[in-house]
């Protein structure tokens, strides 16, 4: 299983909620052969970073998030 760095920062409902969307699609990367290593802070904006790549705003649903995920593990060679 390799490792995927995720860091989330964000106010803390929104970290609340895409920490929940994570151990909701926790499974799903695992099946992928990913172990989504998980960091979280509290900001002003929303910022997942995955793979060193930055990107703004909350997805619209936790599949939007697990697809942010795959696509950027596949890009980093994850």
């Amino acid at each position: 299983m390799r490792p995927v760095r995720v860091s989330v920062c964000g106010p803390e409902y929104y970290v609340y909620t895409l920490r929940e969307w994570l151990r909701y699609i926790r499974e799903v990367l695992e099946e992928w052969g990913i172990h989504a290593e998980a960091v979280y802070g509290v900001c002003d904006d929303v910022v997942i970073e995955v793979c060193g790549v930055a990107h703004r705003g909350l997805p619209d649903n936790e599949g939007v998030l697990l697809e942010l995920i795959l696509n950027a593990s596949a890009a980093c060679g994850g």
